[in-house]
């Protein structure tokens, strides 16, 4: 995965990501930056993202959890995916942190951190620097 920092955005995606969910096969999305279809999470280049949110500190080893849980949330908020998924995507993130190596401990604190403060983050028709089309 090759990425690049970008002022106010953080971090920009410059080759295609693709990784297979936990989220069952029946949701499809087609959205100009990412799809999802029989469960294959595919993120486009230029896709934006911001990293772990609040008092996390983005590594190598937050990267790609926090690319697939903002893509996701994304797909909440534009109606792709139902409020109800918000829970799986919760948990595919910290059964990702805890592929890429962070511990039990952390990786439950970044679940549990999501699971109080991401609501905010999946209401429909907010913005996030996602959303942005180009930096």
């Amino acid at each position: 995965m090759e990425y690049q920092n970008v002022e106010h955005y953080r971090y920009k995606l410059y080759n295609e990501f693709s990784i297979m969910t936990d989220l069952p096969p029946g949701y499809m999305i087609d959205h100009r930056y990412f799809s999802l279809v029989n469960s294959r999470l595919v993120i486009k280049e230029s896709y934006l993202w911001d990293g772990v949110s609040g008092p996390g500190i983005d590594t190598q080893s937050t990267m790609i959890p926090s690319l697939v849980h903002d893509a996701l949330y994304q797909a909440i908020r534009i109606g792709s995916l139902p409020l109800e998924a918000r829970k799986k995507v919760d948990l595919y993130f910290r059964k990702l942190l805890r592929h890429q190596g962070i511990g039990a401990v952390r990786s439950t604190y970044y679940y549990f951190a999501v699971r109080v403060f991401g609501a905010m983050y999946c209401i429909p028709g907010t913005n996030y620097a996602t959303e942005v089309e180009e930096v």
